[in-house]
């Protein structure tokens, strides 16, 4: 699996900027602050349908415009697009031109990020390990991802009765 092309629109710091690529190599070159990252950021968004380094949508709109949008075409058995708009504080994400839920997105194109941050894999807590592999593993296997939901909802809605109790 490999990307072909990759247009990003009002995405960070890029206004209208398409790029095609080798299938064995490709090499990221520029000055501090020119976007390298932003464009990882991109990769990583047609992924999982969010940022690795915000929560908020909002946050990647390039200024004075009113959002993004992020077209990405890759080939694994054929060739697949996906395409994620955010416009209006409304997200869109489309799988060959079908919209599709975020949860449905991990299971297309696989993605694995090393940063800085990850020194924490060996030095941090168990937590900071246990979620890195809950997104490797929710690209891997659409049922352990569907297993995560639902124990994460059933986790919310256990705190929330616990709390309740706790007051009375």
């Amino acid at each position: 699996m490999f990307i072909e092309n990759l247009h990003l629109k009002n995405f960070r710091n890029y206004l209208d900027n398409k790029w095609s690529f080798d299938k064995q190599h490709n090499i990221i070159l520029g000055a501090n602050g020119t976007g390298k990252t932003n464009f990882l950021e991109a990769l990583y968004f047609l992924s999982f349908g969010r940022s690795f380094r915000t929560n908020k949508d909002s946050h990647v709109v390039k200024k004075n415009t009113n959002g993004f949008y992020i077209k990405g075409k890759y080939r694994h058995n054929s060739n697949d697009i996906i395409e994620i708009s955010y416009y209006n504080k409304e997200k869109k994400i489309k799988y060959n031109q079908k919209p599709i839920l975020r949860k449905e997105l991990f299971s297309h194109l696989k993605t694995v990020l090393l940063d800085s941050d990850d020194i924490f894999l060996v030095k941090g807590s168990a937590a900071y390990r246990r979620k890195y592999l809950d997104i490797i593993l929710s690209q891997t296997d659409t049922q352990y991802l569907e297993a995560y939901i639902k124990y994460n909802s059933l986790l919310k809605q256990k705190n929330i009765v616990l709390k309740k109790k706790i007051l009375i």
